[in-house]
């Protein structure tokens, strides 16, 4: 992952600015976060609502282009070119619904990825 990047997401899940929301990288009224919904914000994402009758709730799309951003798997983050494998992503999904805090969340990610 780009260090540029993985400070400015740590500092961002630090910050205080971001309610932590569980099952949903944004939750549909856009005020609670993910861990990697986090990221994604950061890395200057803007939601939409999703159109797939598969997903009710706001999806991230790229800033330049506006494609949206497939959320399956390890499309998500490998599209928006963070280099997070699979498992790292499930690690941070776990723990954030289950109820690690972002601070938790932001020191494993300093020490591990």
């Amino acid at each position: 992952m780009d260090a540029k990047l993985k400070r400015k997401w740590v500092k961002a899940l630090r910050s205080g600015e971001y309610r932590q929301g569980r099952g949903q990288l944004v939750s549909d009224d856009g005020k609670n976060f993910c861990c990697l919904g986090v990221l994604a914000d950061v890395m200057g994402c803007e939601w939409q609502e999703s159109t797939s009758k598969f997903c009710s709730t706001l999806v991230p799309i790229l800033p330049r282009g506006r494609k949206p951003l497939a959320i399956r798997g390890d499309d998500f983050l490998s599209v928006a070119k963070t280099r997070l494998r699979h498992n790292v992503q499930e690690k941070l999904a776990s723990m954030n619904d289950d109820g690690a805090s972002f601070k938790k969340i932001a020191q494993f990610i300093e020490d591990g990825i």
